[in-house]
C-alpha cells in the first residue's frame, strides 16, 4: 500500500529526525528494537507462542537466563510489574544515578527475573564502591547492572526464531516495558527481517522491482537515521506511520523479500552520515523541501521537478464540500468565523504549498495554515497543501496535485520511472540528488 499519512503525523516525525552517524552507530548487533501494537491495560493476557520452547537470554551475550519447558506464555502487567508465564519481570524508575560523582545514565528498563517458587533468578550484581562505572554500567542504588537498558530477551530457543503475540507474527524476540501498570511489548528484530515487514506495506509487494529496492534503500536509511526517535520510552521506533509501517511477518512478500536481499546494507549517505530518506505517496509533480514544510534545514529534501508524477494516481484531485459543513468543522475552533462566506489564499511557496490563508465569515477573519486547513476538511480529501480553493454556490471547491507532505521519494513517481527501465539508484538520485547511496 502506498503510504498514506497525515500531515500532522508526518510534521511530528519529521521534526524528530536524527541522523545517524552510521549505519549500525546506535543499533545493537544489528537490531531494532520496534514497539509492536498498542500498549496493552493491566491484567489484559497477552499470549507468547513461539517456533521452539521459550527461553530468556541476555542479549548482548546470548546466555540463557531461564528457560521454559513450554513454546508458549502468558504476559500481564500491573502496577506490581510485569508477570511472564509466571515470572515476574521487574522494573526500575527511570532517573539519573551517580557514582564516583558523576552522572552516568538512566535506570535500566529490565533488573531482574524472578521465579515465585523457585527463588529469585537475580541478574544484578553488588556494586563495589570501588568499581569504577562506564557507560556500558548504570547504577540502582547499591548495584550495577551491566549492558543497555533493555539487555534481557524472551524468544525461542532455536535457530531462526519466530515468535507469535496474539496471533502475529514476527522474526526475533521480545521485551516488554511496564508503565504504570501498562504493558508495551517491544520486539527486537534483525534491521533486515525488519525492512520485510515494512516495505511491502509502505509501497506495495506488486510494484516494480527496482520501485521495490528504492523503497528497501530508503526505509533502511530512514530507519537507521531515526533510531534514536523513542529513545526516551525504552524503545527505538514503532509500527505505525510516526516511524514506518510494520507488519512483521505476516506483512512479507517474495517480491519485496528479494528487493531487500539484493540491497542489503545499502544505506544513502549525506556528508558521510546516513540520510533520513523522507518519502510519501505522490509529489504531484514537484517535490517540496524539508526547510519550507517543517522549517529544518535538510539539505538532501530538497525542491526537485518531478515529471513521473504528473501522470500517476493522486496526480490531480478535487474535493467538493457544502459550506455549512466547513463552517460547522469551524464551529468551536479557534478559526470560528460564523458562517464561512469567503476563503482566500495568501501565501504559499515557490513550489505551490499552501502556507496562509483567510477564511471570511459572517463573524470576522480568521487566518489560517494550509496544514490546518486540511486538517479541518480531513488529510484524505484534501490530500496535500498543494491546491487551490473557490467557493462555487453553497460548496467550497478545492483542486489540488499531489497525496502527502510532498517532500523527497514519490513512491508513485518511482513506480512510474521504474516501468520507464529506470533503475533503484537512478529514482533515489533523481529525489535525493546530493544524496550517495551505498
Amino acid at each position: 500500500m502506498i503510504r498514506k499519512i497525515a500531515a500532522s503525523i508526518l510534521a511530528v516525525l519529521c521534526l524528530t529526525v536524527f541522523i545517524a552517524k552510521a549505519a549500525d552507530a546506535r543499533v545493537q548487533n544489528g537490531y531494532l528494537s520496534v514497539k509492536i501494537g498498542k500498549v496493552f491495560n493491566p491484567g489484559v493476557e497477552v499470549k507468547v507462542e513461539g517456533n521452539g520452547p521459550l527461553v530468556i537470554k541476555d542479549m548482548t551475550t546470548g546466555q540463557a537466563i531461564h528457560s521454559f519447558d513450554a513454546n508458549s506464555v502468558v504476559v500481564t502487567s500491573s502496577s506490581e510489574g510485569i508477570n511472564v508465564g509466571g515470572y515476574k519481570w521487574v522494573e526500575e524508575k527511570r532517573e539519573e544515578f551517580i557514582a564516583g560523582g558523576a552522572p552516568i545514565g538512566t535506570a535500566p528498563q529490565i533488573t531482574e527475573v524472578v521465579a515465585p517458587s523457585n527463588g529469585q533468578q537475580s541478574i544484578i550484581e553488588k556494586l563495589n564502591p570501588e568499581t569504577t562505572a562506564t557507560n556500558q554500567a548504570v547504577v540502582t542504588g547499591d548495584y550495577v547492572i551491566k549492558g543497555i537498558s533493555q539487555r534481557y530477551i524472551l524468544e525461542p530457543a532455536v535457530e531462526n526464531a519466530q515468535i507469535t503475540v496474539n496471533g502475529k507474527k514476527y522474526h526475533g524476540g521480545l521485551y516488554f516495558i511496564n508503565s504504570s501498570g501498562n504493558l508495551t511489548v517491544v520486539n527486537r528484530v534483525a534491521i533486515e527481517d525488519y525492512l520485510k515487514g515494512v516495505v511491502p506495506k509502505e509501497i506495495g509487494p506488486s510494484s516494480p522491482h527496482e520501485a521495490l529496492k528504492a523503497q528497501a534503500i530508503a526505509s533502511r536509511s530512514f530507519a537507521l537515521s531515526n533510531i534514536d526517535k523513542y529513545k526516551s520510552k525504552g524503545y527505538q521506533l514503532d509500527d505505525t506511520p510516526y516511524s514506518q509501517v510494520y507488519f512483521g511477518i505476516g506483512g512479507e512478500a517474495e517480491t519485496s523479500n528479494k528487493a531487500i536481499a539484493e540491497t542489503a546494507g545499502i544505506v544513502g549517505y549525506y556528508n558521510g552520515k546516513v540520510a533520513s530518506l523522507i518519502f510519501g505517496a505522490s509529489t504531484g509533480g514537484v517535490s517540496e523541501s524539508a526547510k519550507q514544510v517543517w522549517g529544518g534545514d535538510i539539505p538532501y529534501l530538497i525542491s526537485v521537478d518531478d515529471p513521473y508524477s504528473l501522470n500517476v494516481e493522486y496526480a490531480n484531485w478535487e474535493v467538493k464540500m457544502p459550506l455549512s459543513e466547513l463552517s460547522a468543522k469551524l464551529a468551536g475552533t479557534k478559526y470560528n468565523v460564523g458562517s464561512v462566506q469567503a476563503i482566500e489564499i495568501v501565501e504559499t511557496t515557490p513550489q505551490h504549498t499552501v502556507k496562509k490563508m483567510n477564511i471570511i465569515g459572517a463573524d470576522g477573519t480568521k487566518e489560517i495554515s494550509g496544514d490546518a486547513f486540511r486538517s479541518y476538511i480531513g488529510d484524505f480529501k484534501v490530500m496535500s497543501t498543494w491546491f487551490t480553493v473557490v467557493i462555487e454556490g453553497d460548496q467550497v471547491v478545492v483542486n489540488g496535485h499531489g497525496f502527502g507532505h510532498r517532500v523527497g521519494m514519490s513512491q508513485h513517481g518511482a513506480i512510474a520511472m521504474a516501468k520507464q527501465g529506470l533503475g533503484a539508484r537512478d529514482i533515489l538520485s533523481h529525489y535525493y540528488p546530493s544524496v550517495k547511496v551505498d
